[in-house]
């Protein structure tokens, strides 16, 4: 694992090393990895820190040396988030057994991998796929590490977001390795879905399908969030198509470090959203 983080954003550290309890929270990509240290209430941030992995193999050391920071070891709960591309949102009363059934009719599944799923809300649970090695290796610890689908916080988080004005609001994750696109109609969510690889193009014509002869204008929102810089790159080119295209503000009612202005607003959102969401 790289020695040194790609970004590091924090209060004075006293405040960690004076506050009695903390939770953590650990994102994990292909290229990337993420943590953050909130207070036990969910509502303050202390510690960002987001290493790049492109170019390094993580292993059992590896997760070794984050599991056993003192911060960490300190930890009151712990959360990690894992990015995975194999996820299908499914209404709660379908039976499990058909679940499963929906979920390897629509993706191969191999023997090294597990299924298991989250619940969004009363009616809402995504099923999803993750590296059996990666779930092992962060849960032999003495540590208990609670696992989810990376985007379960951010369905958890949407919806504080949705503007009454707005028939439609598409919210848009941008990542190396994967991307994902939530659409809301009248405040439902109507449209949840992981890509492998998503391009600005990608992107464009899937707003474009959902928008066509569908609503104006004037009643679509565009949100992009992510720390990849394709995500310059997709508001240029959706600005082309769509009048209301913004990069998603931070999340509210949370107190952050006070050098969180040294990266852009619409960085870090997913994290951010896994740590303060309740799961």
């Amino acid at each position: 694992m790289p020695k040194e983080a790609t970004y590091t954003i924090e209060e004075k550290t006293s405040i960690l090393h004076t506050e009695r309890e903390t939770c953590c929270t650990i994102l994990l990509g292909k290229t990337y990895l993420t943590y953050v240290y909130t207070s036990v209430t969910l509502d303050k941030v202390y510690l960002v820190k987001h290493f790049d992995i492109r170019k390094t193999a993580l292993g059992k050391t590896d997760f070794d040396e984050i599991l056993y920071d003192l911060f960490i070891k300190k930890s009151k709960s712990y959360r990690i988030g894992i990015d995975t591309y194999k996820n299908l949102l499914l209404p709660t009363i379908i039976d499990s057994k058909d679940c499963l059934k929906l979920f390897e009719s629509m993706y191969e599944t191999f023997i090294d991998e597990t299924i298991q799923y989250d619940i969004i809300d009363n009616e809402k649970k995504i099923y999803y796929a993750i590296d059996t090695q990666i779930k092992k290796l962060l849960t032999s610890s003495t540590i208990d590490i609670k696992c989810f689908n990376s985007g379960t916080a951010l369905l958890k988080t949407y919806p504080s977001v949705l503007n009454s004005n707005k028939k439609v609001v598409a919210f848009v994750s941008i990542k190396d390795e994967i991307g994902m696109l939530s659409v809301y109609e009248d405040k439902n969510l109507l449209l949840h879905q992981t890509y492998p690889f998503l391009t600005p193009t990608d992107i464009l014509y899937q707003l474009l399908s959902i928008k066509k002869n569908k609503i104006n204008d004037q009643e679509m929102m565009v949100y992009l969030h992510g720390e990849n810089n394709s995500v310059t790159q997709t508001y240029d080119l959706l600005k082309n198509y769509f009048k209301q295209v913004s990069y998603l503000p931070r999340i509210q009612n949370i107190e952050y470090p006070e050098d969180i202005e040294k990266v852009p607003a619409h960085f870090f959102y997913n994290v951010f959203s896994l740590a303060t969401c309740e799961l």
